[in-house]
């Protein structure tokens, strides 16, 4: 008696006096919205039973410029340095080893100004490098999975490493951990159910309270973010780094009587439809520092493209680029099309793609009109997706076509219909079955089992 056990369908069993079951719907408490310190809307979350909902505030840190950073509980500060730090750590240790840091370069020595050059992040026995390095001359963006590098898509140990854009993308799903590099701007997004006055590190503490944002490594709180993001240094031999910070950050001076006319842009009407989701005043703070700062115009894109992507990931779609006299170009391959606004996950003829979580939209190259990408990492658009046989010739979508092959104890006849992503072979009682149109033949002799690969080739391997 007085036992109570969950239900599935969000109602409780309970055992009582007289030994009768009842069936009680399970009562949530009233769903209230909270305001969150770092300026972005709550989020509704459901709580473990599954049945009853929550507001909270979601950890984002964002960095963008030479590098300017907001804080998981909206902090606004830059911080000038070359060496590696950590942006984030857990102060209890819960989530495998997760944490991250940032490497930061000297872009601009004549100023003293410095830059993210890599995020690097740490997840269970794996380590995961975002970073931009030149290659035939072009700087491209290039990944690292514990020390090789590797290609969108690609998944192993729970994560999942992706493009979307000129973004390269770290998915953790286990623990709902989203990370973002794209050379000058990096983003941070964890969700505050597990993270929640547990982290520490140059991004802050993510308490909903900005009052103690600033700790430094031994737990102590200070007033200074700036002076806080010295402590942060990570060992590395490969640079000279300054032990101690001073005791006065200096930054370099800006010119007189600066001009910063795309600074303007994030406070006009261009940018006024996210200015009450996202407070747009850090950003315009980091454009004018650069831009006073540093001669090349172009340097204040970053700021408005930090804005906008934010925008764009709460669904405020921001067409900026075309407000700038071409300072702030976006290059697209011949073949696709520029839109400020296209899909977070276009589709494809990849069965494998992955599925970016969120309800933005994104800034990229996209396919024309009634085209799709073969593959999520490829330029090429196709108006029908199709296979193709080793000798070149395509095969449609849902298309018969009669096979021979050679195996080791003869002929196999037979037939195979192209399905949608896949192929389906049979040979008499030899079934083979592949995604992305490969199939198996296998035969079997007396003792033994003679198995080959054959492969009618996705149109996606004829290039990216």
């Amino acid at each position: 008696p007085g036992q109570i056990m969950k239900l599935s369908n969000c109602s409780e069993l309970i055992c009582g006096e007289d030994s009768k079951e009842k069936v009680n719907p399970i009562n949530c408490p009233p769903v209230k919205e909270i305001t969150c310190a770092n300026g972005h809307p709550s989020v509704l979350v459901p709580d473990e039973n599954g049945c009853c909902y929550h507001y909270e505030c979601r950890c984002v840190c964002v960095g963008w410029g030479d590098p300017h950073y907001i804080t998981f509980d909206g902090i606004y500060y830059t911080f000038l340095q070359n060496c590696t730090y950590v942006l984030v750590k857990q102060i209890v240790p819960k989530y495998d080893n997760f944490r991250i840091y940032i490497d930061n370069y000297y872009c601009d020595s004549k100023d003293g100004l410095s830059c993210p050059k890599s995020i690097i992040i740490f997840y269970k026995s794996s380590n995961v490098m975002l970073t931009r390095e030149l290659m035939n001359g072009v700087m491209k963006n290039v990944i690292y999975f514990n020390g090789k590098i590797v290609q969108p898509v690609f998944k192993k140990d729970g994560i999942s490493i992706s493009m979307l854009g000129i973004n390269m993308i770290v998915e953790i799903p286990e623990i709902d951990a989203t990370i973002t590099f794209s050379g000058l701007i990096f983003s941070v997004k964890l969700p505050f159910s597990k993270f929640g006055n547990n982290t520490e590190g140059q991004c802050g503490t993510c308490t909903n309270n900005r009052s103690d944002e600033c700790r430094l490594p031994s737990g102590k709180i200070i007033s200074s973010c700036p002076q806080m993001a010295h402590h942060w240094e990570v060992d590395n031999d490969n640079k000279s780094c300054h032990v101690t910070p001073p005791p006065i950050v200096t930054t370099p001076p800006p010119s007189p009587h600066c001009k910063t006319p795309l600074c303007k842009l994030i406070k006009s009407k261009v940018f006024e439809p996210c200015h009450d989701v996202i407070p747009p005043d850090p950003y315009f703070k980091g454009c004018v520092f650069d831009g006073c700062r540093v001669s090349d115009e172009s340097v204040q894109c970053s700021s408005l493209e930090m804005y906008a992507t934010e925008c764009a990931a709460r669904g405020i779609c921001i067409d900026w680029r075309g407000k700038t006299n071409f300072t702030c170009p976006y290059n697209c391959p011949t073949n696709t099309v520029y839109k400020a606004c296209g899909s977070i996950n276009p589709p494809t003829c990849d069965p494998s793609s992955v599925e970016h979580s969120g309800y933005g939209v994104t800034e990229g190259c996209f396919c024309p009109e009634g085209q799709i990408f073969i593959r999520e990492d490829s330029n090429i658009c196709v108006s029908e997706c199709s296979c193709r046989e080793p000798s070149g010739i395509s095969r449609r979508v849902s298309m018969t076509i009669n096979v021979v092959y050679q195996v080791q104890t003869g002929e196999a006849r037979g037939h195979s219909v192209l399905h949608k992503n896949k192929v389906l072979l049979k040979f008499e009682e030899i079934l083979g079955f592949f995604f992305k149109c490969l199939f198996l033949l296998s035969l079997k002799n007396n003792r033994e089992f003679d198995s080959r690969n054959h492969m009618l080739l996705p149109e996606t391997l004829n290039g990216k």
